[in-house]
């Protein structure tokens, strides 16, 4: 029998704010590649002045040398979002993109057996419950779903970054606008 790989799903969400006119999920998919990539995204935060601050709390300057120096051929394949219109259903949302994220990965991948762990900022235990019992009813494999700050980790620091650069490139922000296209075409980030 085959030992499950670990996989590891953070995810950040913006828009909720917008009153159901527009929502973004971004999740991020990672193997056993994990802490190379934790302490990758630690150093970019440093050495662009970012620190752990969230995106909204990040100076434009500092944003985009964040973005230039994390966003690499290291992550190409593993960052996942959509952009919702017209609707409130942000639960439903968040786990329909978890789902086809965890399921694109795999199967781009090649991996026989898996067991995910989910991480979703800000993400209540109450509401973690429902969250794993809908992917399971999905067929996603999961070793647990749990909430943290997205301060306290780099890879949802980066969900956060791309939420925040894919929500301003909707609102029409033409740096973004262009550099989400771009990293579109490259296939490093992957709409859904």
């Amino acid at each position: 029998m085959t030992t499950p790989k670990k996989l590891y799903c953070y995810v950040d969400e913006t828009g909720q704010d917008t009153f159901g006119n527009m929502f973004i999920v971004v999740a991020i998919v990672v193997d056993n590649e994990r802490d190379m990539i934790l302490d990758f995204l630690e150093e970019a935060e440093r050495k662009s002045g970012k620190t752990r601050r969230k995106w909204i709390k990040t100076r434009t300057a500092e944003r985009d040398r964040y973005l230039d120096m994390a966003i690499s051929s290291k992550l190409k394949g593993k960052i996942y979002f959509r952009i919702f219109h017209n609707t409130k259903e942000y639960e439903d949302l968040m786990v329909l993109v978890i789902g086809q994220s965890i399921n694109l990965y795999v199967e781009a991948n090649h991996l026989a057996a898996y067991k995910a762990t989910i991480v979703i900022d800000g993400l209540k235990q109450t509401e973690a419950k429902r969250v794993a019992k809908s992917l399971r009813q999905l067929g996603v494999k999961i070793r647990k779903v749990r909430g943290e700050k997205d301060e306290s980790n780099a890879l949802l620091r980066l969900s956060d970054a791309i939420a925040g650069m894919t929500r301003e490139a909707t609102e029409g922000v033409e740096n973004y606008d262009k550099l989400l296209k771009k990293l579109t075409k490259e296939k490093v980030i992957n709409e859904l």
